[in-house]
């Protein structure tokens, strides 16, 4: 069987989903607020960046899907 870190296609066992997934969102959380300070406030503007700048937005070279 391949370890699920050689194999980026296999889903992690256990709390290692849910820790990947918190990282992520605690990523977004923080990007999220460096854009609405560099936008002045301008929650618009700092949405419209945060959907070009995500790790969600981000192309997946081996093609695994995101949650």
């Amino acid at each position: 069987m391949t370890d699920a870190g050689q194999d980026p296609h296999q889903e992690p066992s256990g709390g290692e989903v849910e820790g990947w997934m918190g990282q992520e969102v605690q990523e977004d959380e923080e990007l999220v607020d460096r854009l609405v300070a560099e936008e002045g406030g301008d929650v618009e503007a700092a949405e419209k960046r945060f959907q070009e700048e995500s790790a969600g937005a981000q192309p997946d070279d081996e093609e695994v899907p995101r949650a």
